[in-house]
């Protein structure tokens, strides 16, 4: 159902509400007079719960003329703003802000101007952020780093990618001069010269003041101020030109020692050993060197080397070819060792030389082949003093001294046989042996002057100075002590070992009775003093088969006694005080190291007699 309402005035306006709030003119116009600022969707002077559809198709010309819709004051929009043409956004001014006052305006000319600072520190932050690309149809080519011409920046950029430029890059001053880092860090003169003033040290592949990942080739010369050092490892084909350096003559200027001042030594290059590594598994390298050295360091000026060395190896040292000491190595030779030189009275005479595969290790050569090899020890201006000789009648090396070559000193075998005579062996001597080193023996091991891992065998006296320590048995045809007479100077005096068929120990001592009865501790009275005590046990733990012999000394009363462990407890017949009794107790040892002997049974008990 509707219903048409005519509201009309006799001056043709229909006024709706008090007062003025809302007027319909004669012509259809609908004015609100409510000032209702809106502040939502809900508020302001015209609500309307619907769109609002307008048919006039007239166009905006400016913010004051809108066409069909026109406001004084602003717009929101909760949803999508379509516009079907052109979107003109301007002021009185010409500048079109988007965002607060100062955040992006458009000029008249069309100039875009972002007020915000925020840094670009990645792809996603930044005042002005695009997912796709920027393209610039500006040609303008750049002058300046304040005249980029299409592109211009105050500050740095970043680019994930590869950036290509389609003309020259120029990083240059007015002066000519680029400077790269700060005003004195890096400069590439007008001529290409690059000058790094930076003093960083390089203690490693990444740290200095020029750090290169990859290789340098560098076509003229290099000169290097400070220590050179070669660090990593590398892959490449071994040969012997050189794997990591290759060093020519220089000249080191010692500044330090004082005016006829010695050094103690001087180290021109110091290489650390490199190592040698394959890519594929099971690799061998015949021969692999650190370093050829073309020779020793020479004298300068204001210095004196007393040794000149062309290698200090603290390793092992190879050196391939001949080489030949004192003289022109001679071509008729294939010794890897050639040692030249002029005897005294007859020179070239005589030398060394070390054999190739296929020759002996070292060799001693004589004047020609009839002769005896040797080498003879001299002192200068004097004939010589020793000679060791290798003979070609016997498979030995005699040692003599000038005078007495025909009865040498020293004889030393070619093999290494054991000395089962006085005749046999590898080391045999027809006079003795003279040693004056003091050294004393400590053990079977450190034996001072002489040490033998076997055995030896004297066939005459042998006198021991001082003590004698025998670790194992000790057999014997006979045995005496042999000291100074203790009263008569003139005269030794000698007396006998006591022996047995039983492997005994002999304790003794004397005892006062207190009341007719004693007790006698075995490890601790048998000794004429307290320091010489044995430890608590000891008696029990050596000895078997126990005896033991008593005398009254004082009385006639009889006496008796009984063992149990290391006591011996002495009783008499009569309660006496102060009787002396002298007391033997005999103990057969059953410790280990007379059980493990060869000459007992497998119980310890000496065996008396043996097949010869």
């Amino acid at each position: 159902m509707s219903f048409n309402v005519n509201l009309s005035s006799t001056t043709g306006n229909s006024t709706i509400g008090t007062n003025t709030p809302v007027s319909i003119s004669t012509n259809g116009i609908l004015t609100v007079a409510n000032t209702t600022d809106s502040t939502s969707s809900i508020t302001g002077a015209l609500l309307i719960s619907g769109g609002i559809g307008i048919s006039d198709v007239a166009d905006a010309t400016s913010s004051t003329n809108g066409g069909s819709f026109t406001s004084a004051g602003g717009g929101a929009f909760a949803k999508k703003l379509f516009v079907g043409t052109d979107t003109n956004l301007a002021t009185s001014s010409g500048v079109t802000t988007i965002g607060s006052s100062t955040a992006a305006t458009i000029s008249a000319t069309g100039v875009l101007t972002i007020a915000n600072t925020t840094d670009s520190t990645s792809s996603i932050t930044g005042a002005i952020r695009t997912s796709g690309g920027i393209g610039i149809s500006d040609a303008a080519d750049a002058t300046s780093s304040t005249n980029g011409g299409s592109f211009t920046s105050a500050g740095g950029g970043a680019f994930a990618k590869k950036l290509f430029v389609g003309n020259d890059v120029s990083l240059a001053t007015s002066s000519g001069v680029t400077t790269i880092g700060s005003s004195t860090a890096a400069t590439i003169s007008a001529t290409g010269v690059l000058t790094i003033t930076n003093t960083t040290s390089s203690t490693n592949t990444t740290t200095g003041s020029l750090i290169v990942t990859g290789g340098a080739g560098i076509g003229g010369n290099t000169n290097i101020g400070g220590i050179l050092d070669v660090l990593g490892s590398k892959s490449g084909t071994p040969s012997t030109t050189g794997q990591y350096i290759r060093v020519s003559s220089s000249t080191f200027t010692d500044n330090n020692t004082a005016a006829s001042g010695t050094a103690a030594s001087m180290v021109f290059n110091s290489i650390a050993a490199p190592t040698l590594a394959a890519t594929n598994a099971t690799v061998t390298t015949t021969n692999a060197a650190t370093l050829y050295i073309a020779g020793g360091p020479t004298a300068g000026t204001n210095q004196t080397i007393t040794n000149s060395y062309g290698l200090w190896n603290a390793g092992n040292q190879r050196i391939e070819g001949r080489l030949g000491i004192g003289a022109t190595i001679s071509t008729t030779l294939t010794s890897a060792l050639q040692v030249v030189g002029n005897r005294e009275n007859t020179p070239s005479t005589a030398g060394i030389h070390m054999g190739g595969p296929n020759d002996y290790a070292i060799e001693i050569c004589a004047a020609s082949a009839t002769n005896a090899s040797f080498i003879d020890f001299t002192y200068p201006g004097v004939d010589r003093r020793g000679r060791i000789i290798y003979s070609h009648s016997a498979n030995v090396m005699d040692f003599s001294v000038l005078g007495d070559i025909g009865n040498p000193s020293l004889t030393l075998a070619a093999n290494a046989e054991a000395s089962i005579s006085s005749a046999s062996g590898t080391l045999r001597t027809k006079g003795g042996i003279a040693t004056s080193n003091t050294t004393d023996a400590v053990s079977s091991t450190n034996g001072g002057t002489f040490t033998s891992a076997g055995g030896g065998a004297f066939a005459k006296k042998l006198f021991v100075g001082t003590d004698l320590s025998v670790g194992g048995a000790l057999s014997k045809g006979s045995g005496t002590f042999d000291i100074e007479h203790p009263i008569d100077s003139s005269k030794r005096l000698v007396h006998s070992f006591v022996e047995g068929p039983r492997c005994d120990n002999i304790y003794r001592g004397e005892v006062t009775l207190v009341e007719g009865t004693a007790e006698v501790n075995l490890d601790k009275d048998c000794v004429a003093e307290e320091e010489c005590r044995m430890t608590e046990g000891t008696f029990q733990s050596l000895n078997r088969n126990i005896s033991y012999f008593l005398q009254n000394k004082t009385s006639f009363s009889p006496v008796m006694g009984k063992i149990e462990g290391n006591r011996l407890t002495i009783v008499c017949s009569e309660k006496e005080t102060g009787t002396v009794i002298s007391w033997m107790v005999i103990g057969e040892r059953k410790d280990s190291h007379i059980v493990n002997w060869n000459k007992t049974n497998e119980k310890g008990y000496l065996i008396t007699e043996h097949q010869i």
